[in-house]
């Protein structure tokens, strides 16, 4: 059914007189969020450079894209795998099957690849020096049995090393090789990638050139995110704002009955 004119009318006065009222506490908002996101910026940065040159796409950004196409390529191996299992299940009732049974141990052999590929996301997400022992060991299966996986977790940690290299020159080959291996590897999550970081090329560089991050103002905004949750909402933006400052500076508020320690209600930023 559709709404009569008298309706629509209705709605439209109605969003006429409350959108101005929003986009004004909205804009309220963004200003204070961002002039609060500068003043956390360090300080002892070099100058800034020119305009042109001052757009950079964070690191953290860069591997979390190579991360989700990795975790693409890994779901495909998995239905794969599970697919090849459940094509050489046999059912066999109750029981377990006799040692020298070779259809059992294929069988076996095949679910058990499943499984390694389903459990496998830490262990391809993480760093290497940063896996457990049984990680370590369901990536070396990753590697003995699925080449095509290991190949994109070998993408994905060679454009995280990227960013660790301080000669901008130097960073710019690797990544261009980086590129040209991504562009063969007939994967096709890396494949869009390299095109999505060709786009971003000189960005890309801008950040390990001018040694920028943004990793300061994300943890304010999960500090905020975190406020708001923990407080069910706020009635007015004033009262968000008041309480972002009180909870994201370095106020000391010494409460009535306690000591100076106990009594520090917020955190530094």
């Amino acid at each position: 059914m559709f709404a009569s004119s008298r309706h629509v009318g209705r709605t439209r006065r109605l969003v006429g007189i409350a959108a101005p009222l929003i986009w004004s506490r909205f804009r309220k908002l963004a200003n204070f969020l961002s002039l609060y996101n500068l003043r956390i910026v360090r300080s002892d940065r070099p100058p800034p450079a020119p305009l042109c040159s001052r757009f950079s796409v964070d690191p953290f950004h860069v591997v979390e894209w190579a991360t989700e196409a990795l975790d693409k390529v890994r779901v495909a191996a998995w239905r794969r795998a599970q697919e090849a299992a459940k094509a050489v299940a046999v059912y066999r009732g109750k029981g377990r099957p006799r040692k020298n049974d070779t259809e059992a141990q294929i069988a076996a052999a095949a679910k058990k690849k499943a499984d390694q590929i389903k459990k496998s996301m830490y262990s391809l997400g993480k760093a290497p020096e940063h896996l457990t022992s049984n990680q370590a060991v369901r990536l070396e299966i990753i590697a003995k049995s699925d080449n095509q996986l290991y190949r994109a977790y070998l993408l994905k940690e060679k454009l995280r090393l990227i960013f660790r290299i301080e000669d901008v020159d130097e960073a710019e080959q690797e990544l261009i090789a980086w590129v040209k291996w991504a562009r063969h590897c007939r994967i096709p999550e890396f494949v869009e990638l390299q095109r999505k970081i060709m786009r971003q090329k000189d960005h890309i560089l801008n950040t390990i050139r001018l040694d920028v991050s943004n990793a300061r103002i994300e943890a304010t905004n999960n500090k905020i995110k975190l406020l708001i949750r923990q407080a069910y909402g706020f009635r007015d933006i004033d009262n968000m704002i008041h309480m972002v400052t009180l909870y994201c500076s370095d106020l000391k508020i010494p409460l009535p009955n306690r000591g100076t320690r106990r009594g520090v209600f917020s955190h530094a930023a």
